[in-house]
């Protein structure tokens, strides 16, 4: 994987010094200004969901979500396999296709299923949420076999345009460069979809990267 970070001319020493102090890049060449560096790969989100499960993705608590849904709740925490697990259990629950499950929701830590309820008749829908959560586990969750659709997101790591990246760097004790070079490494994973469209939930940054939210959102 190449990865293509802008830097000004006078930066470009730093960088090559700072790459090779991390060992992110084998090679560091300067073309017009702009370091250019090979790093290396780190997991696909396809490799990820192919991973085997964890032990861990296992139904903590099934309750009811308004008068048509049921969520299942695996985690309490952002945990990138436990989601990998969630997502295959999602597309065995749907492949399932269940007369009285209208929709399956996949969520950080959770599944949603919402129902029929005139399909389910006088059926519990937690009991019947349970049953049918079970048997997908026991015949166990295959890696997902599907394309995983990949993104590549330009992003510019000037301070002109990256409004916060003097705090930060002064908050990690981080030169901006390196900032820029590991969050370039990273592969995200959609981990699920917020509540505005088109808002995803990523995972998978560098942990040398994690700041709290700010006090107060731009």
């Amino acid at each position: 994987k190449v990865v293509s970070v802008e830097f000004h001319q006078e930066r470009a020493e730093q960088a090559r010094s700072d790459f090779a102090r991390l060992g992110l890049g084998s090679r560091v060449v300067v073309v017009h200004g702009a370091s250019v560096c090979s790093l290396p790969p780190s997991p696909s989100p396809a490799t990820q969901m192919a991973r085997p499960l964890a032990p861990a993705v296992r139904p903590q608590s099934i309750a009811p979500l308004g008068d048509a849904a049921v969520i299942v709740d695996f985690s309490d925490t952002v945990d990138v396999a436990v989601n990998a697990g969630i997502q295959r259990l999602a597309r065995a629950v749907r492949r399932k296709k269940v007369a009285w499950l209208v929709d399956v929701v996949p969520g950080i830590g959770s599944l949603a299923l919402h129902f029929d309820a005139a399909l389910l008749g006088e059926v519990d829908a937690a009991r019947a949420t349970e049953a049918l959560i079970s048997e997908c586990l026991a015949r166990g969750l295959n890696p997902i076999d599907g394309p995983v659709r990949r993104i590549e997101v330009p992003i510019c790591y000037d301070e002109a345009f990256g409004l916060d990246l003097r705090e930060l760097s002064e908050l990690l004790k981080m030169p901006i460069p390196e900032i820029g070079l590991r969050h370039a490494a990273c592969n995200f994973s959609v981990l699920m979809m917020g509540f505005a469209p088109g808002h995803p939930y990523l995972g998978g940054l560098d942990q040398k990267l994690a700041v709290p939210r700010r006090a107060t959102p731009r």
